[in-house]
């Protein structure tokens, strides 16, 4: 039965990634690309100590601040999705409990 629990949590964890996934592209891509560069502006602006200047290592920065936002956007969603479908995959296995190759053979038997 241990198998087959760890089958029913290793799916549940591939789909739940894949969730993951499609959720990220549709509803994390944009707002991680802004909440980054935000974040990248505010820290140079406190850096500074005045207003950002456009430069262009200022914006090379802002750019990497945008990438690393939509990282830590993806990295939440995927990892996220994954602990959600092993979880729910380990409560299907509570709930249905599957049973061995070996008994349904001997039912096939009978």
């Amino acid at each position: 039965m241990k198998e087959d629990k760890n089958d029913m949590m290793a799916a549940g964890t591939k789909i739940g990634a894949v969730t993951g996934i499609i959720l990220f592209a549709v509803f994390g891509l944009v707002p991680g690309a802004y909440l980054g560069s935000y974040a990248a502006i505010a820290a140079l602006a406190a850096m500074t100590g005045g207003p950002v200047e456009p430069t262009l290592i200022m914006r090379m920065l802002i750019v990497v601040g945008a990438l690393v936002g939509i990282g830590v956007s993806a990295l939440v969603g995927i990892v996220g999705g994954a602990l959600a479908g092993t979880g729910l995959g380990y409560v299907a296995d509570a709930v249905f409990g599957h049973k061995k190759a070996e008994d349904i053979k001997e039912e096939g038997a009978r």
